[in-house]
């Protein structure tokens, strides 16, 4: 993993003077964080699924002790 740091700051540093240099990134480092951003927006998917399930619940527990919320 520290080996595709050290490449991906040894392209940024010559990203200034070539713009095409992005295009050398090794496709094994593009899947690699292409892969870390599926697991995180699967993630936070989960994450907002889960508060919706407590926001309900709320609702629910609010609603048995006729409590107005003040947001919906």
């Amino acid at each position: 993993m520290k080996q595709h740091i050290l490449r991906l700051e040894q392209i940024a540093d010559h990203s200034s003077s070539s713009p095409s240099s992005l295009l050398m990134i090794p496709t094994s480092v593009n899947t690699d964080l292409q892969t870390q951003a599926d697991k995180i927006e699967s993630s936070i998917k989960d994450t907002n699924n889960r508060l919706s399930g407590i926001y309900v619940s709320i609702a629910t527990l609010a609603k048995s002790f006729d409590a107005p919320l003040s947001e919906q």
